[in-house]
């Protein structure tokens, strides 16, 4: 029996708005389901929209590594412990910034292996401990960023610069603490998402480097002026962009086809209580 018959025959009030909703819910579920068997969701070719695919994200992830990389050199002089380059206002506090800086390019550089398929699928063990002592980075970076934003020094910025940072570290804490939650609760599709966002905030640092260096930015105004728009920009943007991006995913989904449905179509408790819907 079809899931579109069951819908039909489970209530007494087929005429009914709700009840017509709920037919059409199923048929949508079941055209789905049934382009899905024949290979015909979306337009996916095995010998044409399979390799695109998977040379498009390729491109995007070297171009990743390649920033990383490149702007992740420039942190290598913090570790010189000079006055001089530390500055008067990091020097007393250079343990707080070397922990800064060392669970932050932890988590730059641990990140990607979150989202590599073949790791997952091959390596689940090796996975789980890398996602470890990515949120170890992002821990010991996010909670040293909080502490350090009280003292940016007035050629960067100030305290204006700090309340970015300031922010920019709760945000990023709290992405990463909802991503462990969600696996540690099974909510592996959850979790992804979290890892998304997490992983977005945690490339801001290269994105601060990147747009500081750019001729557009180099031209406009003060330095501290600079600092401080590039990064407040330099994170709310992508995570704007991203938050988009997995809504629009949700809201184009049909219910039922990636592993959510909605309570009312699907025999939710709230309609089994109303005797709408059988039990079995």
């Amino acid at each position: 029996m079809s899931l579109t018959s069951k819908v039909k025959a489970a209530s007494p009030l087929a005429r009914t708005p709700d009840a017509k909703a709920a037919v059409a819910s199923a048929e949508g579920i079941e055209l789905y389901r049934a382009r899905a068997a024949k290979g015909l969701e979306g337009i996916l070719d095995p010998s044409r929209g399979l390799r695109l695919r998977t040379a498009v994200t390729f491109a995007v992830w070297a171009f990743i590594l390649y920033l990383l990389v490149r702007f992740s050199r420039g942190t290598l002089r913090y570790f010189q412990f000079d006055p001089q380059t530390l500055g008067p206002h990091f020097w007393p506090r250079r343990g707080w910034l070397l922990l800064h800086v060392v669970g932050g390019l932890t988590a730059l550089f641990l990140g990607p292996s979150q989202f590599w398929p073949w790791l997952r699928r091959r390596a689940l063990n090796l996975h789980r401990w890398m996602g470890r002592l990515y949120l170890m980075g992002v821990a010991s970076a996010g909670t040293s960023a909080l502490y350090l934003a009280f003292f940016e020094p007035p050629e960067n910025g100030g305290w204006v610069l700090g309340v970015s940072v300031f922010t920019l570290g709760v945000v990023w804490l709290a992405a990463s603490a909802m991503a462990l939650l969600a696996i540690l609760n099974g909510r592996v599709q959850t979790h992804k998402e979290w890892m998304i966002r997490s992983y977005v905030l945690t490339f801001s640092f290269i994105n601060f480097r990147w747009w500081l260096g750019s001729p557009f930015i180099a031209n406009l105004g003060t330095r501290p002026e600079r600092a401080v728009t590039v990064v407040w920009l330099g994170w709310t943007v992508p995570f704007i962009i991203t938050e988009f991006v997995l809504q629009w995913r949700h809201v184009r989904s049909v219910p039922g086809a990636d592993g959510w449905a909605d309570s009312r179509f699907s025999g939710g408790p709230e309609w089994r209580d109303a005797g709408r819907f059988p039990s079995s």
